[in-house]
Formats: structure tokens, sequence, C-alpha cells
């Protein structure tokens, strides 16, 4: 993050200005992160993400390795930087993306739990029908 900068509100941005760059950058890395604790929690639809190990789908562990390897080659190589019109972001853009990937966990996590609840009742409930 740019210290002190700020943005005149309703100006357009200019994709040559380092503010207008380092936001866009902020913003892919941002869709890149939340997209890989997204992957992660999605693995399955009942069963919580804590309860699966990381290393038991080998394939989808090097995609998120790879993703991450890219993201870092766009946000910090001239090459990348050239090539998608980004500038280096520092660690507090980085760091604001936590909080959000925290209550994306929160979240899921917690309907997952509501699920197994559910499924819990209702084959507790079948099976008090069929004993009587």
């Amino acid at each position: 993050m740019v210290t002190g900068a700020a943005w005149p509100w309703r100006s357009p941005g200019m994709p040559d200005d380092l503010l207008y760059r380092k936001g866009t950058t902020a913003c892919l890395t941002t869709i890149v992160l939340m997209q890989m604790a997204n992957v992660f929690l999605c693995r399955n639809r009942r069963a919580s993400a804590f309860t699966q190990s990381l290393t038991s789908n080998r394939l989808l562990l090097s995609g998120v390795v790879a993703e991450l390897v890219l993201i870092l080659l766009i946000d910090y190589t001239p090459a990348g930087q050239a090539v998608f019109g980004t500038a280096p972001i520092g660690l507090a853009a980085w760091l604001v993306v936590v909080p959000f990937a925290l209550t994306m966990l929160i979240a899921e996590e917690t309907r997952k739990a509501i699920v197994r609840l559910r499924e819990q009742r209702a084959s507790q409930a079948a099976r008090a029908l069929s004993a009587t």
C-alpha cells in the first residue's frame, strides 16, 4: 500500500499511475488468495476442512502452489508487471485479505456443521420411526 496516497473521488484511474497499478494488483491478489482458501473449504460438502489432510489431493495442492507462484511472478517481476500492468504491493495489502478469508472459513464451517446436525437429526428421527 502507498502510505499517505489518496485517490480523488470519481477520478478515472490511469493505468500508468503507480497508485492505480498497486490498487489493481491488490484486487487481483485478493481474488486469487480468496479462491485459494475457497478451494480447500469446498473439497467436501459436509466434512470440515480441518478433518481433511492437505496432502490427500496432491493435484489440488500442486495447483494451489502453482497459483501462488504465478501471482508472485505477476506481482513482483518486471515481466509480470509489464504484461499485466501490476505493481509490487506491500505486506499490509496481503494482510488485509486475512479477515475476509477467516470470515469465509467461519461461514463455510458453520454451514457444514448445520448440514451435519440436520442430517444427524433426520437419521435419528428415521431410526425412531423404524423402531416403532
